[in-house]
């Protein structure tokens, strides 16, 4: 039987070297901003929302917030 895999994203760190780095690496438009910011930045909005780090969508959730990030300067 296939078990549910727990994913969670990280609560401090890095992401560039992990599943979310690749995430990012996908999604985020060109040229890419860092992904330390990115990852910072994604923490604030899950906390201002009440998500949890380990929220049953969470890829999708920082998909999707890549996705609408600007293009680095």
């Amino acid at each position: 039987l296939a078990k549910d895999v727990l994913v969670c994203f990280p609560e401090q760190g890095q992401i560039s070297y992990s599943a979310f780095g690749a995430i990012a690496r996908a999604n985020l438009p060109q040229p890419q901003r860092d992904h330390s910011v990115v990852a910072d930045e994604f923490r604030a909005f899950l906390k201002s929302r009440d998500i949890a780090f380990d929220a049953k969508n969470i890829t999708t959730i920082f998909a999707t917030f890549c996705a609408k990030q600007r293009p680095a300067n």
